[in-house]
Formats: C-alpha cells, sequence, structure tokens
C-alpha cells in the first residue's frame, strides 16, 4: 500500500486513493437513451459520438413507421439503405410498418415520366421497383421482426416479386396487419413460417371486392391461416370479399377474440366460427345493412343454433343480427344494441325481448333513439319483467325531442321519461346503473328550427332537474343498487355519482361521490372503457373547438 509524507514531523499515513480522471460517464449517457421520447432528439443525441451511436441504434430501429406524406420513394429507400449498411441492423427491428406503393413517386418528375425508366411489366417506376427489391432484402434479414403492418400489400407484391418470398421466409412474426391483401396476398399466407398471435386483414370495400372479381378467385381463409392454427389468439377481417369462405374444419383452439366488420358474412358463418373458435370470448360483429326479412332469417339461422357457444365473455352486435342470427348463448357482456334505428323503437322491444331470452346477459350498454318513439308509454315495456341476470346496465338516451309530443318547458317528455324508466329499472336486479343524456350518435347533425327548439326545452328541463332527488328516489325502489352515474353531453350538470348503502329497515344512505372517484368506479366496468374513450375525444374537441 502506497504512503505519503505529510511533512518532516509527521509519522507515514496511510493514503487515499487518487480521484479518477474526469471524462465521460458513458453508463450514465446509456442509462439516458431510453428517455428520449422524441426520434429527432435520440439521433441528435447519437451524433454525439460513435458509441451511443451504436447503442442508439438499437432503439431507434425497433419500431419503425414509413410515412407516405411527401409520395417520396427516395424516404423509404433511405430508409433501407441505412439498414442494410452495417449486417446486424435488420435484427434490430421488432415493429416495421410500410406504406402503400401506390403513392410512391421517385420525386423527380423526369424520372416518373421517362417511359425508359419504366418497368413495363407492373407500370411502376424503375427507381420504385428497385426500391421494393431492397425493401425485400430488408425483410428478409429482419429476422427477430415480430410486427408487421403493409398497407395496400396487393400493389406492393405487384411491383417486386422478391417481396413474398421474404415474409414468407419470417420465423418470429407475431403479429401481421394487412390491407387490400389481393389474391396473392392470401396464397403467401399460406406459404408463411411464423406462427401467428393477432392478424388483421383489411379488404377495403372500394378496391378489394374488384381484385377478387378481377381475378376470380375464391379462398378459404381457415386455410389460409391452418398453420397458426395452435397459436393464433387474435382475428380482424375487415369487409372480407362475397367469394370468401371463412371458416370450414380447421380448429383454432387458442382464438380468443374475433371482429367482422362488412357485408361478405351471413348468419351461417355464427355456426362455423362456433366450431372453428370453440374457446372464443369476445366477438365484434358489425354489419352496414340488416337482414331484409328478419322472422324468415330467424327462422332459417335456428336449425344452426345448437352449434353454438357454451359461454362468451363478450358479444358486440347490432340487436337486428343477435336477433336474425339466432345465438342462444349465454354471454356476460351484451354492447351495440340500440333501439330506435333503424326500426321504430316500438318494433325493436320485441326483438329486444327474444334477444335478452337468448343472451341472459349479466351486463348491457345499450342506447335508445327518443326521437323515432311515437309513444311515451312505450318505454315502460323496455325490459321484460322476467328479466333476472342483468346487475350492470349503462343506458344513453339519445335525441331527446319528438315532433309528436309537447315539449314546452320539457313538457310531457323527461317526466313521463323518468317514470317509464324507473318501471324498467325496478324489474332488474340492478348493482350498477350508468345514465347518459343526450349522447347522440351525431351530435353535429343539422336539426330543423322545431327540433331545436325541442332540444332548447329539454336542456332547460334537464339543468332544473335536482338529480340528487332523482337518486335518493331511485335507490329507494332498487333494493340492490350499489351505484349510481348520470353524464350529460353538453355539461348541463357535472359528472354526477353516487354510492349507495342499503340498511335493513331504514331508507338507504345515498352518498355523492367526486367525479374523479366516480369516474374511477365507472372505469372499471365492462362498459367504462368506451365511456371514458368518448369523455376524452369529448374533452379533445371541445378544447380544439376553444382555440
Amino acid at each position: 500500500m502506497s504512503t505519503v509524507s505529510a511533512g518532516s514531523d509527521s509519522a507515514p499515513v496511510e493514503s487515499r486513493p487518487s480521484l479518477p480522471t474526469l471524462g465521460l460517464p458513458w453508463d450514465l449517457l446509456l442509462y439516458l437513451l431510453p428517455h428520449i421520447d422524441s426520434n429527432a432528439d435520440l439521433v441528435q443525441f447519437m451524433r454525439t459520438c460513435r458509441t451511443i451511436h451504436a447503442h442508439g441504434m438499437h432503439r431507434l430501429l425497433y419500431h419503425c413507421v414509413l410515412r407516405t406524406r411527401e409520395r417520396s420513394a427516395a424516404v423509404l429507400d433511405s430508409f433501407c439503405l441505412c439498414v442494410l449498411a452495417a449486417q446486424d441492423r435488420p435484427l434490430y427491428l421488432r415493429v416495421l410498418e410500410i406504406p402503400s406503393f401506390q403513392l410512391l413517386e421517385t420525386g423527380d418528375p423526369e424520372v416518373d415520366l421517362d417511359s425508359n425508366l419504366m418497368d413495363h411489366t407492373n407500370f411502376v417506376p424503375a427507381h420504385v421497383k428497385t426500391v421494393a427489391d431492397r425493401l425485400s432484402l430488408v425483410i428478409s434479414q429482419a429476422r427477430n421482426l415480430h410486427t408487421l403492418r403493409i398497407d395496400s400489400l396487393y400493389d406492393i407484391l405487384e411491383t417486386s416479386t422478391l417481396i413474398s418470398p421474404a415474409l414468407s421466409s419470417l420465423k418470429n412474426l407475431r403479429t401481421i396487419v394487412f390491407t387490400e391483401p389481393g389474391a396473392a396476398a392470401m396464397q403467401m399466407l399460406s406459404d408463411m413460417q411464423s406462427h401467428m398471435k393477432h392478424v388483421v386483414l383489411d379488404f377495403n370495400p372500394f378496391s378489394a371486392p374488384s381484385l377478387f372479381e378481377r381475378s376470380r378467385s375464391t379462398f378459404t381463409l381457415s386455410q389460409n391461416l391452418a398453420h397458426s392454427q395452435d397459436t393464433l389468439e387474435y382475428l380482424t377481417l375487415i369487409y372480407p370479399p362475397e367469394t370468401t369462405h371463412l371458416f370450414d374444419n380447421v380448429r383454432f383452439p387458442r382464438m380468443t377474440s374475433v371482429t367482422i366488420c362488412g357485408e361478405g358474412t351471413d348468419g351461417h358463418v355464427a355456426a362455423e366460427m362456433s366450431y372453428a373458435f370453440p374457446n372464443l370470448k369476445t366477438l365484434r360483429w358489425y354489419h352496414t345493412h340488416i337482414p331484409d326479412d328478419l322472422q324468415n332469417a330467424r327462422r332459417t339461422h335456428q336449425v344452426g343454433s345448437y352449434r353454438t357457444w357454451s359461454s362468451l365473455d363478450r358479444l358486440d352486435c347490432c340487436l337486428e343480427w343477435v336477433y336474425s342470427i339466432a345465438f342462444r348463448c349465454p354471454v356476460r357482456f351484451w354492447e351495440g344494441a340500440r333501439l330506435g334505428f333503424p326500426l321504430p323503437v316500438e318494433e325493436h322491444i320485441s326483438l329486444f325481448h327474444v334477444a335478452l331470452s337468448d343472451l341472459c346477459p349479466k351486463i348491457l350498454d345499450m342506447s335508445i333513439i327518443v326521437s323515432h318513439c311515437m309513444k311515451v308509454g312505450t318505454f315502460a315495456t323496455v325490459f321484460p319483467a322476467t328479466t333476472s341476470s342483468l346487475t350492470h346496465l349503462n343506458i344513453d338516451l339519445c335525441e331527446l325531442r319528438n315532433e309528436h309530443w309537447e315539449t314546452e318547458a320539457g313538457g310531457c317528455l323527461i317526466p313521463h321519461l323518468q317514470e317509464s324508466l324507473v318501471v324498467n329499472l325496478v324489474r332488474l336486479p340492478l348493482v350498477f346503473f350508468n345514465l347518459r343524456l343526450q349522447y347522440d350518435a351525431n351530435p353535429d347533425t343539422s336539426l330543423t328550427d322545431v327540433q331545436l327548439a325541442q332540444e332548447r326545452a329539454v336542456d332547460g328541463y334537464l339543468r332544473r332537474m335536482n338529480l340528487d332527488t332523482f337518486a335518493n328516489d331511485l335507490a329507494k325502489r332498487l333494493p340492490t343498487l350499489e351505484h349510481l352515474g348520470i353524464q350529460m353531453r353538453r355539461k348541463l350538470h357535472p359528472d354526477s355519482f353516487w354510492q349507495i348503502i342499503h340498511v335493513e329497515g331504514a331508507n338507504p344512505v345515498v352518498e355523492r361521490v367526486s367525479e374523479r372517484e366516480g369516474w374511477q368506479i365507472l372505469r372499471g366496468t365492462s362498459f367504462g372503457g368506451r365511456l371514458s374513450l368518448e369523455r376524452a375525444r369529448e374533452a379533445s374537441l371541445a378544447s380544439s373547438r376553444a382555440l
């Protein structure tokens, strides 16, 4: 151990370790990397030295979203050149989003218009084809890629014949999002070596049908995805073409969530799905039309309704299709039920009663278009007397106006509507009830002078309404109710919430809770996610209008 002299009279003492030479604290700088949110700031930071550049490249290439705002192939080309500049860089790619090649141009008018530089086979600029070929090289080397989105996949496959084998060679893809896939892409799905967990296919209602009609090709989706039958958990189909045969005898035991949107499916698919996805938990089924003859459709589909799920956790589907398909499947949470459009409320109620009997939901998120009801008394019959399973309910009362009713100062509409509503609720073993007023489906729709006058009258009545009195009255008549919430779209009242404690032999204790606490409770319900999202959207819209 070294010693130092403290003077002639001093005895030798043990020296302290010398201080390290000042330099760049590399560890600290590297710890900063994950906390840089902006890619522009990250690039600036990476330029400080080679070490930071090497470590920053991992993060920069982890999630790459390529934009087409400039419609320039040069942007995509520079990305490919950057990734291919070092042998290990393609391995950094984990998430990649590729734009439509339909929108790409070279950026040079002379190049774009010079016929000598055109690839006459695919009718794309030669430079764009070169970029596509280079992109295929990036994809084939991105062996750690787990999420891939490609817009207008049909166009990219037509631009370069190297893209398809590059995609098929990947083995670690878990999520794919393809728009406008076309027939060639569906065949490519069959050849892919990756075992997918999440598949989204958006066929685009405007261009995709023509792609399949032009080739007169058909496909069976379950066969195209058969190689992932033991891994696939989430499937989304947007406007599948009418030539699609979705499911046959291939089963996907791990599938838990399916979303289908469009006109390319009918009620027969329900029976097929129950076989293909025996353990399905969430089904979102959106249609742009309803069956022409609901009664005949229900009779037809009842034949296959024996083949269904023993239990479905969540169903998002309109009333007309739930009725016509004859699900006859117990569902914990049903959302999407809307009374009053496109049929009058009176016609919907009988369908609604049958659907409730088929599904027996415990949680329901529904809306009622009040202006499409001819008689206020109709609302007293919305729920049948035998509805015994419903414990959590959200109702959106939309378009609180009607030319057929007296609406002066809220006249006969709101009080009768309140009483009719309570008559319905006392039939239910509700634990949680949330009521939303004037959350119209199309709030910006222009109204006539008469409708505006009615709406102002209703708003005036609601503004004067004593919500605490309403909450206390409701608590006395609903012996199982524990939580109550009321929201009004134009903030006629702040969002209001109450907690209810029932005391045997005495009136219930009704305590108003803060808006923040109330929303925390509401978010904990199955329909709380949708309501929170709409609330955030409304706040954002109000903020933008204020600016």
